[in-house]
């Protein structure tokens, strides 16, 4: 009887915690919308001479911002026709989602030249060699990893970022299964599918969907880079192609931080209209209420900056309160111990879930990502077969990749797994890498990992 009235009383607490959680969700949403509109706002008045160069971009990216636009003014009258408020939701992202993935191609490939050429340059203005201590420079890299382990990882992709690849093919195949497996084993076979499409996109931006058919600009310059010829080019040329990468590099985030901005609105609106499904809300409408009061009077300011530390301030108790209730929340959900009253609130718990993970959706993932499972899809054949189709993809493009291409490539697939390398592996893979190198370039990559570890040392 203890027992029964125990479990009660914390499905009791476990449903009003919630209640008081989805609540807390929504206001942060809100608030975190609002701000937000107006970022973009601000960014696209700053960013028009960018925006005017897109073409049919320009007009499909105003399209998407005028009807966030709309919505975000008119939030409360979506109220009462939340279904179809919702549905249109959805699609208004999916066109935020295309324009943001359809750029993503052409930031892939500019930034692999501009990796190469920024590579080149450095070793050219490199002063005359001098001999070093290796095993002085091994030992230090060492200490540097091992001191505050909890950056390890962190600290692993930054080295393997600045230092020449030199590894077998087979190893490194090797390693992207280990790391891939490991981190994809709790992972439905939907989402698998999603990130190794990711990882070849990362890998070869032109096999991006859109790649040529959207942003016309910055097909032709990521083609033109493409082009380049590194063999036959002195210091101006690389140097000259440098810049040019870094401007379109600086235009495309531009362009992607108006377009991300919109999406991670949708997002907002899309928590709220997903809880209220569920929710009372004459409550919330007060807040909104109150909330767009505030948010029309900055519609005139010009201080962005004044206008992000009001918000700043605003959210950080809703953020402290919804740290703690989460952790309530949880903890008592998986304390109920009676399977079948519990399967009473597995919808909230699922609506819970997905309403988080939106909220911490900062860039706008294929929405299938972003929808909690209980992991009844797994298929372990499947994520290893997934992981060979990955690699014998890589195989077939670097067959026709010069070797600058070919390793900065392989080097950036690296950078992107979770704990490539134990600390001795790493290393052994630093001692390749360098003790092959020519005393110039040597020089040049020794003098790069002493920045990184200086740049720990100073923070």
């Amino acid at each position: 009887m203890v027992n029964k009235e125990n479990n009660t009383q914390l499905i009791n607490d476990v449903v009003e915690t919630n209640n008081s959680l989805l609540y807390n969700i929504k206001q942060i949403a809100l608030l975190e919308l609002l701000y937000k509109n107006i970022e973009v706002k601000f960014s696209i008045e700053k960013n028009k001479k960018i925006l005017k160069e897109l073409g049919k971009e320009e007009k499909a990216i105003y399209r998407v911002h005028n009807k966030i636009d709309d919505k975000v003014k008119n939030i409360n009258h979506g109220f009462s026709n939340n279904l179809n408020n919702k549905e249109s939701l959805k699609k208004l992202r999916q066109e935020t989602y295309r324009l943001l993935n359809g750029i993503y191609g052409y930031m892939t490939e500019l930034s692999y030249c501009n990796e190469i050429s920024a590579d080149i340059l450095d070793k050219m203005k490199q002063a005359p060699p001098y001999e070093v201590n290796l095993e002085r420079f091994y030992k230090d890299v060492r200490s540097f990893l091992l001191k505050d382990k909890s950056k390890y990882n962190e600290k692993i992709i930054e080295l393997i970022k600045i230092t020449p690849i030199r590894i077998s093919k087979y190893k490194y195949y090797d390693i992207l299964r280990s790391t891939i497996k490991n981190t994809l084993k709790d992972v439905n076979k939907e989402k698998v599918d999603i990130v190794i499409k990711r990882f070849k996109g990362i890998f070869n931006g032109t096999l991006e969907k859109d790649y040529g058919q959207m942003y016309d600009k910055y097909f032709i310059e990521a083609q033109k880079c493409k082009r380049f010829d590194y063999k036959s080019a002195n210091f101006d040329d690389i140097e000259k192609l440098y810049k040019n990468t870094n401007n379109n590099i600086n235009e495309i985030q531009s362009v992607i931080e108006i377009v991300r901005g919109s999406g991670l609105i949708v997002n907002r609106l899309l928590i709220i209209s997903m809880i209220n499904e569920l929710d009372s809300k004459r409550q919330f409408e007060e807040f909104v209420d109150k909330s767009l009061k505030e948010y029309r009077k900055f519609l005139n300011k010009k201080d962005l900056d004044s206008i992000l530390s009001y918000y700043e301030k605003e959210l950080h108790s809703y953020n402290l309160n919804l740290s703690k209730l989460s952790e309530k929340y949880f903890s008592n959900y998986n304390n109920i111990k009676n399977e079948k009253r519990k399967g009473n609130l597995v919808s909230r718990y699922v609506l819970t879930n997905n309403a988080l993970t939106y909220l911490n959706d900062y860039y706008l993932e294929n929405y299938k990502l972003l929808q909690f499972d209980d992991k009844d899809n797994q298929d372990i054949n499947h994520l290893e077969q997934a992981i060979e189709n990955l690699i014998k993809y890589i195989d077939r493009n670097i067959k026709n990749m010069s070797n600058l291409q070919r390793k900065v490539r392989m080097k950036r697939l690296l950078t992107l797994q979770e704990k490539p390398f134990d600390i001795e592996d790493f290393i052994l893979y630093l001692k390749n890498s360098v003790e092959y190198l020519d005393k110039k370039e040597r020089l040049a990559t020794l003098n790069r990992v002493a920045g990184i570890i200086n740049k720990y040392k100073e923070n």
